[in-house]
């Protein structure tokens, strides 16, 4: 198996030196801050800010994947333990998935996409076209990986509940698809990823949301 064709060095590199390792990084968050009980972690990761984070992780999980959590980050009941534990399998699937290669593949043409993968699940190929280079940030490149790896792994087709290209989502605030749909939903995985980042900033993409609106779009 090629693991990276027709990539020029330098895309190369950023891809397996920077974007993967950041991928892997923002799943590990995920396995760590979804952990009841988060006020362990919190005081270890924290400090003053322990209650903010906590209250970070409660919301994104509650708004994204319909989970609701107490305080303490225990499940409410035993649907919620249920949900939690299916949430971490299924992250943990995805982030076991970068320890392994998998083909990558540059597509020098025009694409509406950054990158995607085949429907045939079989497939383990992402592809790549040169927006994901011109165009996204580099943790919007490593959350794209994210997405990308979590319709191969986990078996997703399309996006229930939201279509292909939802617009006006703040990622913390998710879509409220409740459960049963966001957990077939990778745009949910990758909200997850990126509202879980310390470096994560909601205002963009309301700035984005509102410039969309002034437009007519």
């Amino acid at each position: 198996m090629e693991e990276y064709t027709h990539f020029n060095g330098e895309a190369l590199e950023l891809v397996r030196d920077t974007n993967i390792p950041e991928a892997k990084s923002m799943l590990d968050r995920i396995l760590t801050l979804v952990n009841p009980p988060i006020a362990l972690k919190a005081k270890q990761l924290g400090g003053r800010a322990q209650q903010a984070i906590i209250d970070k992780v409660r919301t994104a999980v509650k708004n994204i994947f319909g989970i609701l959590l107490d305080a303490d980050m225990q499940p409410m009941d035993d649907s919620d333990q249920r949900h939690v534990d299916t949430l971490r399998d299924n992250v943990q699937k995805v982030r076991a998935s970068f320890n392994l290669p998998f083909p990558k593949v540059f597509q020098d043409h025009k694409s509406m996409l950054a990158a995607w993968v085949s429907n045939n699940f079989a497939d383990p190929t992402v592809n790549f076209s040169p927006m994901y280079f011109d165009d996204l940030s580099l943790l919007d490149q490593a959350v794209t990986l994210v997405h990308e790896r979590s319709h191969t792994i986990l078996r997703i087709s399309g996006h229930p509940g939201t279509g292909d290209s939802p617009v006006c989502i703040v990622p913390h605030e998710g879509k409220r698809l409740g459960f049963d749909v966001a957990i077939r939903n990778a745009y949910c995985y990758e909200w997850l990823a990126i509202s879980l980042h310390p470096n994560y900033n909601p205002t963009p993409y309301r700035d984005l949301c509102r410039d969309n609106s002034i437009s007519g779009h």
